[in-house]
């Protein structure tokens, strides 16, 4: 029965030998990367379930052009929290996509009954599966590398002086909590991992009682599912003079974002401290605000899909979805253009056009950008013709209003779709239902947390057809993945490199 713990599975008692990944790439593509002096000392991971996958792939890279081993801190969310704990405890890619190479459904599903248990756990338990097995195996990892299941972060700092910071969501204070060395020295990583996972309904929540209060616990990536501010400002600094005692009750920032270049003070953090990474499917294209060349990748992953069910029962779907986001985004730069002669145009700033101001916009917009004109009406543009449709009221008159509708009548989005990161994503099953819901959720969190600026320090890797939940992926499927982590990664190092001048590295 779907769900049930499996009688032939045994969980394993100890991490299996690392996946060889160098048997999947010709280093020769980035080799050359490896002679910059990087300046990254931070890196953070967004969730993103089994799209995670594609992680082991980008790490490489960073660790075969000598930036993964500079790295002091770690900070993720969701999957991405048990990525980053991973590595913080000194797993290489190799390790972690030999994990992620497991049977996953045999790791998180330990409701017993199977589908029958879903609705009394749900309603006893807030959730399906109890995640034990989930958490077994994490400090299994944990103790393999420190010889203590229940390792906390104050003796991961203490014994490496590495930093970790693992994102949850406290269901009972209704905010994220910041789990890390300095706010949460002897909580055990494997626990707050384990919490950072815990998609709501999915897994049960955590509940931690504190000081005879409950706290129910559940996945980071609901409310932070991309903490890359985690490690600027006060709040996590370990510097001396930023302990609680100093900056609580100050009006500074404590997630401030670091301006300028690299100093050469230890006590001074700049913007080039921290690398963060983002998956993204093909239909989450176009709400993609952070990232490097996220077009360009997307039209490659499509041409290197491998022959898999899963590729072929997704691919069609988005190329299909793809097609409709560069639809979208033509329309959007052509309804941007007509706004701008419209504004030009209205003489008596009543925001309405009339015929007269009407003809006027449209013959500029004629002269200027004909395109715009052809993707909006057409290739017969008729001038009476296209107001008398657009004029709906029949009162001579165009309204910004009028001209929306003309655009989602057309079959087109709106471009108030633009300006709300509003996207489609096909929905054919429960299993694509609850991806949807969790993407909403991302993309949510990215407003409140991500600024624009994030992107000129986020890799951007597209998993295409591959979306949150996707556990039944074949081993084609990851290796599919974890070639787009090494993409994405190479096109942000290469142009990281050129736009911020980082120098060579200097001859010992």
């Amino acid at each position: 029965m779907g769900g049930m713990w499996s009688s032939g599975y045994a969980l394993p008692t100890q991490p299996p030998p690392p996946a060889d990944l160098d048997a999947e790439v010709n280093k020769t593509d980035y080799a050359d990367l490896a002679k910059y002096d990087w300046p990254f000392e931070n890196l953070v991971l967004e969730g993103g379930g089994t799209k995670g996958t594609a992680y082991p792939g980008a790490l490489q890279v960073l660790e075969d052009v000598g930036i993964l081993q500079s790295i002091k801190r770690f900070g993720g969310a969701s999957a991405g929290a048990c990525v980053a704990g991973l590595l913080s405890l000194g797993y290489k890619p190799g390790d972690i996509a030999a994990l992620l190479n497991l049977d996953q459904k045999s790791i998180t599903d330990d409701a017993w009954g199977g589908y029958l248990s879903l609705l009394p756990n749900f309603l006893r338990m807030f959730g399906w599966n109890p995640g034990e097995k989930y958490l077994s195996v994490l400090k299994m990892y944990v103790e393999h590398k420190t010889g203590n299941p229940d390792y906390t972060f104050k003796q991961l700092y203490d014994d490496k002086k590495v930093e970790l910071c693992i994102i949850c969501a406290n269901v009972s204070k209704k905010g994220i909590e910041y789990f890390h060395p300095k706010t949460t020295p002897d909580v055990p990583i494997a626990l707050a991992m384990r919490m950072s996972a815990s998609i709501p309904g999915y897994f049960q929540p955590k509940v931690i009682e504190i000081k005879g209060r409950k706290h129910y616990y559940v996945d980071g990536g609901m409310l932070c599912n991309y903490p890359i501010h985690a490690f600027d400002g006060w709040f996590l600094s370990l510097r001396p003079k930023d302990t609680f005692f100093k900056k609580l009750g100050t009006e500074e920032d404590p997630f401030d974002r670091p301006t300028g270049e690299p100093s050469g003070d230890p006590n001074v953090r700049h913007r080039h401290e921290t690398i963060g990474m983002v998956l993204y499917s093909t239909d989450e294209l176009d709400l993609m605000k952070v990232g490097t060349n996220t077009r360009d990748l997307a039209e490659k992953a499509t041409r290197q899909r491998p022959d898999t069910p899963l590729a072929k029962l997704r691919g069609q779907m988005m190329d299909e979805v793809k097609s409709e986001v560069d639809r979208k985004s033509q329309v959007i730069h052509a309804a941007q253009s007509l706004f701008r002669s419209f504004a030009e145009n209205d003489l008596n700033r009543d925001g309405r056009i009339s015929l007269t101001e009407y003809q006027r916009a449209m013959k500029e917009l004629q002269s200027r950008d004909p395109t715009s004109v052809r993707v909006l009406f057409g290739d017969s543009f008729d001038m009476d013709a296209s107001f008398t449709e657009l004029d709906y009221n029949e009162d001579k008159m165009v309204t910004a209003t009028e001209f929306m509708t003309f655009l989602e009548n057309k079959g087109v989005v709106s471009p108030l779709e633009y300006i709300l990161d509003v996207s489609n994503t096909p929905i054919q099953s429960l299993q694509d239902y609850i991806g949807a819901l969790l993407s909403t959720y991302d993309v949510s969190s990215q407003r409140q947390y991500v600024k624009a600026s994030d992107s000129e320090r986020t890799i951007g890797i597209c998993t295409d057809y591959i979306s949150t939940l996707d556990m039944d992926m074949e081993e084609q499927d990851k290796i599919f993945l974890r070639k787009q982590g090494r993409s994405g990664t190479t096109a942000f190092l290469r142009e990281y490199a050129k736009k911020c001048n980082i120098p060579l590295k200097t001859e010992e």
